[in-house]
């Protein structure tokens, strides 16, 4: 392949007529070899090949393909509330407040609290460090914006943790616990238990010393999974799907002990409230959600997925900064694409009729119509191969493919994932607790 690469991109370049097998036909001819700027040349390198489609004819059908506007532009927005269904939003007439207000660390909020030092920031919030001036306890500050779609977010947060515990005498062992939601100086905050490091910073802390591998071993990954099915079938269950499942989500509560919790419910949804194609962090979002599909709490399953395998691999296997590209990924790790997801509402943007990636005019690229084809050993299982064991290899190969199932119908429930036989024989008596 590398001597193909290396060809002249005038004899890499090919015409093609206009009929189906025409577009996917420059997958012969390897143009560029891209590579996310972002990760080390040792993850993912020749994951992927673009290869330009020169014949202006099947260049144009593509573009008319395409059609206008962008992905985000073109949402698709799903409800299948019937028309009777509850609308539980937690109803709060707060006052908008025009704050100057900066957490700032020793500042005490509420006359409840005292702000430690800051240890994330998202979109719509910072969290902090914080002490009960009651108990002294140690507990997470999440300190939305001024501002009031923030202010909405947060509440949408709450509510989550309103469900969870209505649906609970105790708080699930591998889920975050809210202690409280206040408004004050014009900021709402969610109090919660603090807990350790997420994986995300865990792991990159531990690659850069040398000990990801010593660590995140098979045994290790057994736990998380364990763990974090038993969350997401309660969750399931009680009607929520989180929709934000990913390492930077999923915090140590007991590193010795092997003990996490998942967190964030800022994008979690009900069963009845809206669903639209850009839900989910792109690096872990399942593919129907991408093309437009219906969707439903298995999509948490597919991120799941993601995590356990960026844990055995060091680095998200799907890390790419485009949606053409994240799809074109997938298939050359997992496999073609089921045909009825051909026919999905948004697959016209992304995938050939045949089933192939594309991308119309890239950045940093001449302008055109390139296919995205996958480079050999591109395939999950290779990728594990490399990575794990061969004592360890088939039981993981086979448990992180049924959870990455490209095909949502097939893909198991938490339910059914968590009676995996690469999980069961090492859980307890009872099938739902969280220890091996």
């Amino acid at each position: 392949m590398a001597s193909v690469a290396a060809r002249s991109t005038e004899s890499a370049y090919r015409s093609a007529s206009v009929d189906d097998s025409a577009l996917d036909a420059a997958e012969d001819n390897p143009f560029w070899q891209w590579l996310p700027p972002q990760l080390p040349k040792t993850a993912l390198t020749c994951l992927l090949e673009r290869r330009r489609i020169t014949n202006q004819c099947a260049e144009q059908q593509l573009r008319l393909r395409r059609g206008p506007g962008t992905p985000i532009e073109r949402v698709i927005i799903h409800n299948s509330a019937p028309s009777n269904a509850p609308y539980p939003f937690i109803m709060a007439n707060l006052p908008f407040v025009d704050s100057a207000f900066v957490p700032s660390e020793g500042q005490i909020i509420a006359n409840k609290y005292r702000i430690g030092n800051a240890v994330g920031k998202g979109t719509f919030s910072s969290v902090y460090c914080g002490a009960s001036l009651r108990d002294g306890r140690a507990v997470s500050l999440k300190i939305f914006r001024n501002n009031l779609k923030c202010v909405e977010s947060g509440l949408g947060e709450y509510r989550m943790h309103v469900r969870i515990r209505s649906d609970r005498i105790e708080q699930h062992h591998s889920i975050v616990t809210a202690i409280e939601c206040f408004y004050t100086r014009g900021r709402l905050v969610i109090a919660s238990e603090l807990l350790g490091s997420s994986l995300l910073a865990h792991y990159t802390y531990l690659e850069t010393i040398g000990c990801r591998v010593e660590y995140y071993n098979v045994e290790t990954i057994r736990i998380i999974s364990a763990q974090m099915l038993d969350a997401l079938h309660f969750l399931h269950d009680i009607g929520i799907t989180h929709c934000d499942v990913k390492t930077a989500n999923i915090c140590i509560a007991d590193a010795k002990a092997r003990q996490f919790k998942l967190i964030d419910f800022n994008a979690a949804v009900l069963e009845h409230d809206v669903h639209t194609s850009y839900q989910q962090s792109r690096w872990y979002r399942a593919p129907e959600v991408m093309l437009g599909c219906v969707w439903g709490a298995k999509v948490d399953i597919w991120s799941l997925g993601c995590v356990l395998a960026e844990l055995l691999l060091g680095y998200v296997p799907f890390r790419f900064p485009s949606m053409e590209l994240v799809l074109a990924a997938q298939r050359a790790s997992l496999g073609p694409f089921p045909h009825w997801m051909l026919f999905l509402p948004l697959a016209r943007m992304f995938l050939t009729p045949s089933g192939v990636a594309y991308e119309i005019d890239p950045q940093h690229m001449p302008p055109g119509a390139y296919s995205l084809a996958g480079m050999p050993d591109a395939s999950l299982a290779a990728q594990l191969k490399a990575r794990v064991d061969t004592g360890a290899f088939d039981g993981v190969e086979a448990f992180l493919g049924s959870l990455l199932t490209l095909d949502p119908n097939e893909r198991p429930t938490a339910a059914e994932a968590i009676q995996h036989e690469w999980i069961m024989p090492h859980v307890g008596r009872n099938p739902w607790t969280a220890t091996v």
